[in-house]
């Protein structure tokens, strides 16, 4: 073949790019781009409808069940002045929710911009504050409200999020649960270690998530599906059957429960 039969035939060898494929990977981007949107992430959320609230963590006692025959242990949970603060919109913010507080904080400990917005919503400072995030505008609340234990019925079902108490740098064994190694039998300084932590030379390095000795509690935990074994409205508490998270006079936040 010679030079001028390529020239007269440039197709066989100048082919147009085809940007057919890339046209498609770029849709499939934007559509992925979208999908991963704060917007959208938002409207698959499973939001509440009505808005959570603060309680204050008193203690615990127990109780007899006639229907089991067995002693409940149950945690009291205190309604602390709690009243809404302010609401979030869609239009405004970008979603619905629900500013809540409880308890009383001196006025002089705050900054003025918080004292600017508690005086804005006519409601006295709040020690505790949190957002709860609801469905739609129906879940909405005015501002000042106040929420006494009537929020709640016996025998409902709610989820309990709140920390964890704080136990310090903790070794393995109270951390994990390890065993430890013998007592006797010439093991010496070992009781308590945690053993081998890698490998030899490869990968020769501690690969990450190895349970070891660190910072023990302090997290967030959420007790889903807790129970409420009764409310007094005189003392203005609900009673949860088992245990809490957070030490007393810690604040917990309670929801209605996502599961059936």
């Amino acid at each position: 073949m010679n030079f001028a039969s390529i020239f007269h035939r440039p197709s066989l060898y100048f082919r147009p790019i085809q940007l057919r494929g890339y046209a498609q990977t770029a849709t499939a981007v934007s559509k992925r781009i979208i999908q991963d949107s704060p917007e959208a992430s938002h409207a698959r959320r499973h939001l509440h409808p009505r808005t959570g609230v603060i309680l204050l963590k008193k203690g615990m006692t127990s109780a007899w069940d006639n229907e089991t025959g067995k002693w409940i242990p149950l945690t009291i949970l205190q309604f602390d002045r709690v009243q809404a603060i302010g609401n979030r919109t869609k239009e405004k913010n970008g979603y619905y929710a629900v500013q809540m507080g409880a308890g009383i904080r001196k006025p002089h400990a705050l900054s003025k911009a918080d004292q600017g917005q508690f005086f804005a919503s006519g409601v006295f400072p709040k020690m505790h504050i949190k957002e709860f995030q609801v469905r739609d505008e129906s879940g909405l609340i005015p501002s000042g409200t106040v929420i006494n234990a009537d929020y709640f019925q016996p025998k409902q079902h709610v989820d309990i999020k709140g920390v964890t108490k704080g136990k310090g740098f903790a070794g393995v064994m109270k951390r994990w649960g390890f065993a430890g190694g013998n007592a006797s039998h010439g093991a010496s300084l070992s009781h308590r270690t945690p053993g081998s932590t890698g490998q030899n030379t490869t990968p020769g390095r501690v690969l990450p998530g190895r349970k070891m000795a660190g910072r023990m509690g302090h997290k967030s935990s959420t007790i889903e599906h807790a129970l409420i074994w009764d409310v007094d409205l005189d003392l203005n508490c609900i009673l949860v059957r088992g245990a809490v998270p957070g030490p007393n006079k810690s604040p917990v936040y309670v929801y209605d429960t996502r599961k059936n």
